[in-house]
């Protein structure tokens, strides 16, 4: 699960999941998934702490 709440599914070849909203990447290193674009103790930049679109409209993208 993506720190903004959403499944992530469909791994790409090199095992990189995509978070729908915000499209930060993650993978899955010694049986836990890391967020490889942001450091997981850093808060999340401004502009990405605030989600600004509803989840049926996100989950319907993918």
């Amino acid at each position: 699960m993506s720190r903004h709440g959403h499944l992530l599914n469909n791994p790409d070849a090199d095992g990189i999941l995509t978070c729908p909203e915000s499209g930060l990447r993650y993978k899955e290193e010694a049986g836990c998934l890391r967020c490889i674009d942001l450091d997981e103790e850093v808060p999340l930049p401004p502009e990405m702490a605030i989600g600004n679109e509803f989840y049926d409209t996100i989950k319907a993208k993918g």
